[in-house]
């Protein structure tokens, strides 16, 4: 059973990363120990070996972690799994994880031992090894995000609505954003005519939003459900759905467990 246990929470962590660093959408924005960024080529490039086209993270400090961890060098990159597609104010913290639960269709033992034991200790094991740079002050706000632009005649940029509070994630194992988690926001309702002239005013009208999640610097939505794309051997996946809007670094995420695949002994 412990030999269970611990491939589960390895599972558990290695899709948990997925959506706070390991995602293609996020490599654009690594960054130096300066606080410069790196761009995507210089964080992830393509090789052929063994036959095949692999993708590697390619950074120094990955490269000596892997070259360490393997107890071989040089290394050209650590290898990425062949599966689908800053302003430093503060000292680096322990990454502080809010975990929402929105299982469904498990039975109760089940539920208890995901919400219990499996995503507590997972938390555990990624507090420990991620920092941030940045942690977050106060309460943790999601940004709303801006659906429409409108370009001021002196180049300003207002926002004029905003995407609805809706979902992260996709598919049926989504989990249904908390609108207490998310910030204020401003609209600006303006005349066609403030684009090409000073003497046209818009209207702005900032909405209030909820309290936030106090002393945490990221929120895991865990779900559960139906994934036909995945394969037998798919437990569960991860992605992340909210990002700051400053550094890109991910706010919110979603750690999915896939029921076909418990249905086939993955988990229990």
């Amino acid at each position: 059973m412990k030999k269970v246990y611990m491939q589960q929470l390895d599972i558990l962590v290695h899709e948990i990363l997925h959506g706070l660093v390991m995602d293609d959408g996020l490599y654009d924005y690594f960054i130096d120990s300066s606080g410069k960024r790196l761009g995507k080529h210089n964080v992830v490039q393509n090789f052929t070996e063994r036959g095949v086209r692999v993708h590697k993270i390619v950074t120094p400090k990955v490269r000596e972690a892997a070259a360490a961890q393997l107890a071989c060098t040089p290394l050209n990159g650590a290898e990425l799994e062949n599966e689908g597609g800053l302003n430093m104010a503060t000292e680096p913290r322990a990454l502080r994880i809010h975990v929402d639960m929105q299982l469904s269709n498990l039975d109760a033992s089940l539920s208890a031992y995901v919400e219990e034991e499996l995503a507590p200790a997972a938390v555990a094991a990624i507090s420990r090894y991620i920092q941030v740079k940045e942690p977050m002050p106060g309460a943790l706000q999601l940004p709303r995000v801006c659906a429409e632009y409108v370009t001021l005649y002196n180049g300003t940029v207002l926002c004029s609505s905003v995407e609805p509070i809706d979902t992260c994630g996709e598919g049926d194992w989504t989990a249904t954003h908390n609108a207490s988690y998310f910030a204020g926001y401003e609209i600006c309702d303006c005349p066609d005519a403030a684009e090409t002239s000073p003497d046209v005013d818009c209207t702005c009208t900032f909405t209030e939003g909820g309290g936030g999640v106090p002393d945490v610097d990221f929120v895991l939505y865990v779900t559960s459900g139906y994934l036909q794309a995945c394969e037998r051997s798919t437990v569960a996946v991860g992605s992340y759905c909210s990002q700051d809007v400053s550094n890109h670094r991910p706010l919110a995420g979603q750690f999915p467990i896939i029921l076909s695949r418990l249905a086939h002994g993955g988990l229990m």
